[in-house]
């Protein structure tokens, strides 16, 4: 025998979903390529069943034999060999021996099974009966609780025995279809069960607050990524989601500061593909080593690290907050499936991944960008984390059409709204080079033509803009001037504390003291009228009088100049104010613009 044969059946499942599991591995297996599994409730000759079907390659006869079990009927429509040859006639009678069924007919019925949904023409079907019952004669899997799923309840199962103190146990540990939707770190195959889709999830994916970060032992020569988040759906389910080439082999391991009696670490989870440890036989754990002890433990210190970071920052932004486990969390990324090319689809932010249609397909993508089936998956920016402190974006080539459809879409929302988008309907390129049609892309021919025009506006924009910071420039300028200027003016011509004024140019106590000197004269002039009236002046006098009058006369000439001086320089500041107030206005329209 094989010691791989004595491997596979040495298995012990303590757990059914543990042995279901298994079951799906089959035809998950890359030589199987299933892409549909399906998990139902039957009753054969009165007896409740549990059936197992799917889509894939089929298995030979050889193949069968490295899958044998008690208790299980299975039967398999290969594309070149028939389900029961001439040889295996002997077969064929323990089969309606030892099975529910007793008829050829019957077991045909189950044959015919394997091509009824629709597009099947190979694939497996398996039949379990004899399904362990409890004290009270009812079967271990609760068929009535949900008519859509398959549990089991709590006091039944082993396996919840050494969870049970916790205040709440996992969902997916009792519930078929939560285990299923969580099974795979990056599932690419449809599980169906009792008739409806689960709805798988990418784990990573499916986070709040995401940090990214990484293990690296020394007996590993790369680096190991964790992601860490917050549970979205329930703060009681969180641990870290350990799994093994892509398959999930610890759920929900609580570590470091989550197995304290406090509230650290509540509501966050971990995940971890841990290709570097060793599972169990019957993949529901890990070898006990001193790698798998390592890695817990280092586990345990990064999940601290992150809680007190991510508590830290919210504290910090708001002391009063309540905390992030009890406070309403959206996944930072929406991600959902499609159900004819298996794809992941990232969705845009805003979008309820709950109230989607069950059936969802590419084309009904928000982003033209990602309606095309022959799209990658991962097209676009993929985050790619460091440590719990740093994030870093890196962007994957795309086809030179989408290089171009980018570029455009980059310089059109740089323009704003000042100028016109491009509004015709776009038509894409596919990789092979082909049009294609059914999804609105641009047409080849308009890229260019739609680069030239924005690069044109770009430039006219830019041009308008130094002009702009010219004028600026030159208005502050003015401003200070004139400012400077309006300063001194009124404080020459309007200050009542004449010490702040130079002396010799303060033309207005010069001309006050003039016009009393003036009242003076005339006052005296007056009084002495009758006197020069009946007596002549004398030469000399009339000289004397000459002498005051003109430096009078000099002196209102002049204060008559500066009185026209200051008036001129007014209307300067007038008009220098109207600039002003034009050119804020163009600064601002074009700031508008």
């Amino acid at each position: 025998l094989s010691p791989k044969f004595l491997h596979s059946n040495s298995t012990s499942h303590t757990w059914p979903f543990s042995a279901i599991a298994e079951l799906i591995d089959n035809a998950y297996d890359p030589d199987v390529n299933a892409r549909e599994f399906w998990i139902d409730k039957t009753v054969v000759q009165g007896q409740e069943c549990l059936t197992f079907m799917d889509n894939g390659n089929g298995l030979t006869y050889e193949l069968m034999h490295k899958m044998l079990s008690n208790d299980v009927g299975r039967f398999i429509l290969n594309a070149t060999l028939p389900c029961v040859r001439e040889e295996h006639k002997a077969s064929l009678e323990d089969i309606l021996l030892y099975s529910p069924f007793r008829t050829v007919e019957e077991l045909l019925q189950e044959v015919e099974a394997i091509t009824s949904p629709p597009l099947a023409k190979t694939g497996t079907r398996i039949i379990i009966w004899n399904l362990r019952r409890t004290s009270t004669n009812t079967t271990e899997f609760d068929f009535e609780t949900d008519r859509y799923d398959i549990r089991i309840p709590t006091e039944v199962s082993e396996t919840l025995k050494d969870i049970r103190s916790q205040s709440s146990i996992p969902e997916c540990f009792h519930s078929l279809r939560a285990y299923c939707s969580i099974l795979y770190l990056k599932p690419r195959m449809q599980i169906i069960v009792r008739g409806q889709k689960v709805k798988t999830q990418l784990m990573a994916k499916s986070l709040a607050l995401v940090q990214k970060d990484h293990y690296k032992p020394n007996f590993l020569p790369k680096r190991v990524p964790i992601t860490f988040g917050y549970n979205t759906k329930s703060k009681e389910q969180y641990g870290v989601m350990m799994y093994h080439k892509n398959r999930l082999i610890k759920a929900y391991k609580r570590v470091g500061c989550q197995l304290k009696g406090n509230d650290k670490g509540v509501g966050v989870i971990g995940v971890i593909e841990c290709n570097f440890l060793d599972p169990t036989h019957n993949k529901q754990s890990f070898i006990e080593t001193e790698k798998y002890s390592k890695t817990i433990a280092s586990l345990g210190i990064k999940l601290e690290d992150y809680w007190n970071e991510i508590r830290h920052k919210r504290t910090k932004e708001n002391p009063n907050s309540i905390p992030v486990e009890d406070a309403e969390k959206s996944p930072d990324q929406n991600w959902v499936q499609c159900d004819e090319c298996l794809k992941w689809r990232k969705l845009p932010d805003g979008i309820n991944c709950s109230k989607l249609p069950d059936k969802w397909f590419c084309r009904l993508n928000p982003d033209p960008q990602f309606r095309d089936a022959g799209t990658s998956t991962d097209a676009g920016a993929v985050t790619v984390g460091t440590n719990t402190h740093t994030e870093k974006i890196r962007v994957k080539e795309e086809p030179q059409s989408q290089n171009e459809e980018e570029m455009i879409q980059k310089q059109v929302d740089h323009v704003g709204k000042s100028f016109c988008a491009v509004t015709r309907p776009f038509e894409g390129i596919n990789a092979d080079g082909s049009t294609r049609r059914s999804s609105p892309r641009l047409h080849v021919g308009e890229p260019q033509e739609g680069q030239v025009a924005l690069y044109a506006a770009a430039q006219e924009r830019d041009a308008l803009k130094e002009q702009v910071q010219a004028l600026t420039v030159q208005l502050q300028e003015a401003q200070d001037r004139l400012k400077e200027l309006m300063e001194s003016t009124v404080k020459k011509e309007y200050s009542h504390q004449f010490v702040q004024t130079e002396e010799g140019s303060d033309y207005k106590h010069l001309f006050v003291k003039v016009k009393q000197k003036i009242a003076d004269l005339i006052k005296d002039n007056v009084s002495s009228v009758p006197t020069a009236q009946a007596q002549p002046r004398a030469q000399g006098e009339e000289g004397e009088f000459d002498e005051v009058v003109q430096p009078v006369e000099f002196l209102i000439q002049e204060l008559k100049q500066r009185n026209k001086e200051r008036d001129e320089l007014c209307s300067q500041v007038s008009q220098t104010g109207d600039s002003y107030l034009e050119s804020f206005n163009v600064e601002g329209v074009f700031r508008s613009a």
